[in-house]
């Protein structure tokens, strides 16, 4: 939809298969013609990353490969150890850990012109990773829910 008096032109439901160059031409007032090539490129929202974290123990160091995965996208990345942003836009972030010196927290954020995602891994000590809390209430409701179906369960048997 082309706005007459801004001469912005919308264009909805756009598909990666639009993605091309486009020529524009401009009729003017004096009968001339002008034409430009507009390039268009359509992109999807980067998806939620994961951290793969690889270890090897030196001494009292700790050595960290955090790999930031994302299905096959092209993304900016950006680190950020303890909120505060890393001075590296690599997937790969290589970091050296010590009891004296270490960060309890990284985050990758991934992004593109059209959106932004991240994803947080936690340490509770050089080379240990904390659990996932989420994972850790999962576990906590089930034994708890396990457990008392399974005893009213056998309440109920005791009943009857």
């Amino acid at each position: 939809m082309l706005d007459c008096q801004s001469g912005t032109l919308h264009i909805y439901n756009v598909q990666k298969e639009d993605s091309s160059t486009y020529l524009l031409r401009v009729l003017k007032d004096s009968g001339y013609e002008d034409e430009w090539k507009i390039p268009l490129e359509v992109l999807d929202p980067v998806p939620k990353p994961v951290i793969e974290v690889k270890k090897t123990q030196e001494g009292n160091k700790c050595n960290l490969t955090l790999s930031c995965v994302i299905q096959d996208q092209s993304a900016n990345y950006t680190w950020y150890a303890e909120s505060f942003p890393k001075e590296f836009q690599s997937s790969v972030l290589e970091v050296t850990h010590t009891p004296q010196n270490y960060s309890s927290s990284y985050t990758c954020q991934v992004s593109n012109p059209v959106s932004s995602q991240n994803y947080t891994v936690n340490f509770t000590s050089p080379c240990v990773l904390a659990p996932s809390s989420g994972v850790a209430r999962t576990d906590t409701w089930l034994v708890i829910t396990v457990t008392t179906v399974l005893g009213l369960l056998w309440i109920g048997d005791e009943l009857f």
